[in-house]
């Protein structure tokens, strides 16, 4: 978050507040970094967002300048999804003048929709927003539908009902979908391209089982063995086109 009025550049980010990292008891809360006059960083001791009860957890802030401040978008759930589960995600929205002091939240989008986290940026008509629904971290099956939408409204308003109804433009689910984005995708980071098109950035899933079975793969190709893990992310790039919503797979970097 770049600086803001007479206020220093600030960095949002979710920090675990428990021992475990996903599954029933993970909580998570939103912590910030400042930005001081010399450029020294230095870190909010206490959260400035916190979970509720139904919700403890929350996660995945986005924020953004607006007149009276700073708007943040964030993920509110009852724990990181674990093995076999299912998600039940919220996104909810809250205004602060100073970007410490929040307002009490309120819910954006439904459980039922799903979305997991979002992006926000000014586009030539007005604003845009793309959603994600998270990743199947686990390979849990069935999973809900997943991918990018769109959305735009007039102003990056916190009012649901003032954005547009959601379009997909990537579908995970699709055959053909490459394997490092196979088990879908999330952290959607837009850079707006001068003819028009929309650079997105964003993080997959690897779709290749266990750490066993990859480690298997990569030692019949010479390649190093993976660091053992329960799951195996990538960053990569999808280009949305400006007069199509069918995005365009760039080549990631594994």
């Amino acid at each position: 978050m770049p600086p803001h009025g007479e206020l220093g550049a600030r960095i949002y980010y979710a920090g675990r507040a428990g021992v475990r990292h996903y599954g029933e008891g993970s909580e998570y809360s939103i912590g910030v970094l400042t930005q001081g006059p010399q450029g020294e960083w230095a870190r909010r001791g206490t959260p400035v967002l916190r979970g509720w009860p139904g919700r403890p957890s929350v996660l995945e802030p986005l924020v953004i300048p607006v007149d009276s401040g700073y708007r943040m978008w964030f993920l509110a759930t009852p724990h990181e999804v674990g093995p076999g589960e299912q998600p039940d995600f919220e996104l909810h929205v809250s205004d602060s003048a100073d970007g410490l002091r929040w307002e009490p939240p309120r819910r954006f989008s439904t459980a039922a929709e799903g979305w997991f986290d979002n992006a926000v940026h000014p586009a030539p008509h007005g604003w845009e927003m793309i959603l994600a629904r998270g990743t199947n971290l686990h390979g849990t099956r069935p999973y809900p539908g997943q991918g990018l939408w769109v959305t735009r409204c007039a102003t990056p308003s916190p009012d649901r009902a003032a954005w547009s109804p959601p379009e997909r433009v990537l579908d995970t689910d699709a055959p053909g979908t490459p394997s490092w984005m196979a088990r879908e995708v999330c952290g959607p980071s837009v850079v707006p391209l001068a003819d028009g098109r929309r650079l997105v950035f964003l993080t997959g899933t690897h779709d290749v089982g266990s750490w066993r079975h990859a480690a298997r793969r990569r030692w019949a190709t010479a390649r190093r063995l993976a660091v053992p893990s329960p799951y195996f992310l990538t960053t990569g790039a999808v280009t949305v086109p400006a007069s199509s919503s069918v995005m365009r797979r760039k080549p990631s970097a594994p």
